[in-house]
């Protein structure tokens, strides 16, 4: 056990030797590797903030943008509203003014039916006049003949007694 525990330690050993001639061949190249690295990292990260910078940009334009949509959003529901209540206004009025004229034009309607129906009333109390003074006359001939009549007989009546 003790010689597979010295061969272990000789391989570490020439291991170790390998890895600091690998270091120092490669020292230089692993320092410039690490500048390099390092420079396009910077490079990367400087790409990266003007990328959110120009983002952030981007952003508060269209925060400021929603702003002023908002506000004319605000002025145009105001505007449809102040004209809603424009219409209902003038709706109102012209149900007023048609409410007049409909009373207007019954109260007319009613005046003249009623001169209407006195006119009828009046034609038809003519036309009864009429009927009526033909029979009054007839009635009144009628009237005189029989009185004549009546003193036709009186006078015949003395005649007539003996």
């Amino acid at each position: 056990m003790e010689v597979e525990l010295q061969v272990c330690y000789q391989t570490i050993e020439a291991f170790k030797k390998q890895k600091e001639q690998i270091l120092q061949k490669h020292g230089l190249d692993h320092k410039e590797w690490d500048n390099n690295t390092q420079k396009k990292l910077d490079a990367q990260k400087d790409a990266y903030e003007t990328k959110i910078e120009r983002q952030l940009g981007m952003v508060e334009q269209l925060i400021s943008d929603k702003a002023s949509l908002a506000k004319e959003l605000d002025e145009v529901v105001q505007d449809k509203v102040d004209c809603d209540s424009i219409i209902k206004r003038r709706e109102k009025e012209m149900q007023d003014r048609y409410n007049i004229e409909l009373k207007k034009s019954k109260d007319l309607w009613m005046a003249s039916e009623k001169l209407r129906r006195e006119k009828w009333m009046k034609d038809k109390e003519k036309v009864r006049r009429r009927a009526t003074t033909h029979l009054i006359d007839y009635l009144h001939l009628i009237h005189i003949f029989r009185r004549s009549k009546n003193l036709q007989l009186k006078e015949l009546s003395p005649i007539f007694r003996i």
